[in-house]
């Protein structure tokens, strides 16, 4: 497997992605 510049940017997405939810989950628990 050939890491492109691509597949990196879409896996720093997905992990910005997951970090997001995870603050969104505890904005919804505060609201």
């Amino acid at each position: 497997m050939k890491s492109t510049k691509e597949e990196i940017q879409t896996i720093k997405t997905l992990l910005k992605d997951s970090r997001t939810a995870k603050y969104h989950k505890r904005l919804q628990i505060v609201l």
